[in-house]
């Protein structure tokens, strides 16, 4: 497990009462739910790049019509095959 680091913070009285109700409601103590916090946000900051380099990528060569058809005709095709 890695090294612990304590720091201190400053919080709102209502973000510390926040901090509070969460941590309780969970079970975990402070240092835990910062912890997971500091996670999520991390997560989310990836997820969010990814994204951004998705839709760039989509922007400098997006699908044209005829790609379109042709997945919608290979769609169709593999549903005309079932048996409904």
């Amino acid at each position: 497990m890695a090294r612990a680091v304590k720091i201190a913070i400053s919080l709102t009285e209502e973000e510390f009462k926040e901090v509070e109700k969460l941590r309780k409601e969970r079970g975990i103590n402070r240092s835990k739910l910062i912890a997971e916090a500091v996670s999520l946000l991390n997560k989310k900051s990836r997820t969010d790049e990814l994204l951004r380099k998705y839709e760039e990528g989509y922007k400098k060569k997006p699908e044209d019509l005829q790609e379109l058809k042709g997945f919608q005709k290979a769609s169709m095709d593999v549903l005309n095959e079932e048996d409904w």
